[in-house]
């Protein structure tokens, strides 16, 4: 239960709920807009907000790799940013990067890293 001050913070400030442990993600994006790929000044950019969104969401950056991937059996370049973070995802702004990219989907999977050994 929160106390007074804390939910008069929230009030003002809204709510961002937060996980007790990091939550491990692994995002990907792909390069092509239809069976084209966007052009390099494109690409960068919409790397970037990738970066923005992790890095607003207090994201711990582990892997940032590029390579060669396929979506609906037409290959393109993609990136891979694996991630930690407690903060929620904001999903809907991820889903307005993807319209404002012309893309028909962003990658997420979340998990609970385990270390083995």
């Amino acid at each position: 239960m929160y106390d007074l001050n804390t939910i008069k913070q929230i009030n003002k400030n809204g709510f961002k709920g937060q996980y007790q442990s990091p939550q491990t993600y692994t995002l990907t994006i792909g390069r092509n807009i239809e069976n084209k790929a966007m052009s390099n000044h494109k690409w960068k950019g919409f790397k970037s907000c990738i970066d923005i969104f992790i890095q607003d969401h207090k994201g711990e950056i582990f892997v940032n790799s590029e390579g060669l991937g396929e979506w609906q059996k037409v290959k393109e370049m993609n990136c891979t940013w694996v991630f930690s973070t407690k903060e929620f995802l904001d999903l809907e702004r991820l889903k307005r990067l993807a319209k404002l990219f012309k893309q028909d989907a962003i990658a997420l999977t979340e998990g609970c890293t385990q270390f083995i050994g």
